[in-house]
Order: structure tokens, then C-alpha cells, then sequence
């Protein structure tokens, strides 16, 4: 049986994109807000944005624009069976990656990172396997948490807070200024921000709504 949730009406979603629905060269997200969203490369096509592990990424609003203190960061994406390094697949981080968010992909883990992806991160084992995962992270500035197809990973402790410094805004795929060495190279079907963490009912709600899209 298909579960299907109309996610506009949760006032603390942020940014709501639906890549299987949105085409063109831009495009406004689907939350209250309408983010202006500018895509390079990212072909649409039935399943999401497929990205070419170049330089494709998806830019949404500006870079001060989306920037939660507390956040459940929320993405479909198909795992193929080549990586060409650290890939990222959706975030809010510098070029350097020394500030914001990201969930990103490196060395058969899948990661949730804040400030700096080598000690700030949650984790949990991905192998590439050709097939779709759903994947969210959490920060409550306190802990980082990440939920695979709702199995929860290995978590972090970080109780600075979140910065946002020198950041490129809000995107799915590569770091605008991270270029090839952060891209990522397959189909992202769906990425959600929330302004609030989740909890594990939560979770396993929105994983249960949408993954009769993803088989």
C-alpha cells in the first residue's frame, strides 16, 4: 500500500524539492518559501536530477538565505556502482568545507557532517550497489545523528553550533566552489531541510511515505 504525505504543510520544511516533478533550467521549491532554484547540468529526468560528477549542481536561493540552527537534512539519491572521491550530495558548506552541513558520500560511508567532514560527522556503511537509499541527518546542536533506510549509523557529539560562514548556499551535488573533486556522479530523487530534528517515528514516517517512488 502507497503512503503518500503532502509535505508543504509542516511549517519548520524549509526547502522541499521534488527533482522528479522539477525540470527546466530553474526552478522555485516547493515549500512556503519558493526558493529560486538555478540548475548547471543535473539532466531531469522521471526518477530526479542525474549528475555528472563534473561540475552539475543545484543552487537554491541565496547563500544566506536557508540557514536553520537546528536541522533534519532529508535525500533520495541512487547509490551506482563507481565513486569518484568525496561526492556530495546535498549541503550548505564553503568551498573548503570548513563550514555548514552536508550529507555526503566517501569511501563506502554514507556521512552527516557539521563544520568539517574529517571530525564533525555521523556515518553509516554504504556499499554501491545500484539501487535507491534514503538517507537523513539530524544536528539539535548538541549531537549528529544519521538514519539509513531508518537504520540509524554512528553518531557524533558537537556542541559548538552550527556556522555558516563564507558559505555558498544551499545545493545538491558538488560545492560551487569545491568543483570536481566534491561532485557527485548519479540521481538525487528527492532532498527536504527542516528547521527542527527529528525523531525516530519521524523518520521512519517520511521514509515509509516515499520510498513506493524508489523501487
Amino acid at each position: 500500500m502507497e503512503i503518500k504525505r503532502d509535505f508543504i504543510f509542516d511549517p519548520s520544511l524549509v526547502l522541499y524539492l521534488p527533482l522528479y516533478k522539477l525540470d527546466g533550467a530553474s526552478f522555485m521549491s516547493k515549500d512556503a518559501y519558493g526558493h529560486l532554484c538555478t540548475v548547471t547540468g543535473a539532466l531531469w529526468s522521471p526518477k530526479g536530477r542525474k549528475f555528472d560528477g563534473i561540475d552539475d549542481v543545484i543552487v537554491c536561493g541565496g547563500a544566506t538565505d536557508i540557514q536553520p540552527a537546528l536541522i533534519t537534512a532529508e535525500v533520495w539519491f541512487y547509490a551506482a556502482t563507481t565513486m569518484a572521491g568525496y561526492e556530495t550530495i546535498f549541503g550548505n558548506t564553503s568551498g573548503a568545507l570548513q563550514h555548514g552541513w552536508a550529507i555526503d558520500w566517501w569511501s563506502n560511508k554514507i556521512r552527516f557532517y557539521i563544520e568539517h567532514y574529517d571530525t564533525n560527522q555521523a556515518y553509516s556503511d554504504l556499499t554501491p550497489d545500484n539501487c535507491w537509499h534514503h538517507i537523513i541527518g539530524t544536528y539539535d546542536g548538541a549531537t549528529i545523528r544519521i538514519f539509513h533506510n531508518m537504520i540509524e549509523g554512528t553518531p557524533d557529539s558537537y556542541a559548538t553550533g552550527m556556522d555558516y560562514a563564507d558559505t555558498d548556499g544551499t545545493m545538491v551535488g558538488a560545492p560551487v566552489t569545491g568543483g570536481s573533486s566534491y561532485a557527485f556522479s548519479s540521481i538525487v530523487g528527492e532532498a527536504r531541510l527542516y528547521s527542527r530534528v527529528f525523531v525516530f517515528p519521524e523518520v521512519q514516517h517520511n521514509y515509509e511515505a516515499t520510498k513506493w517512488r524508489y523501487k
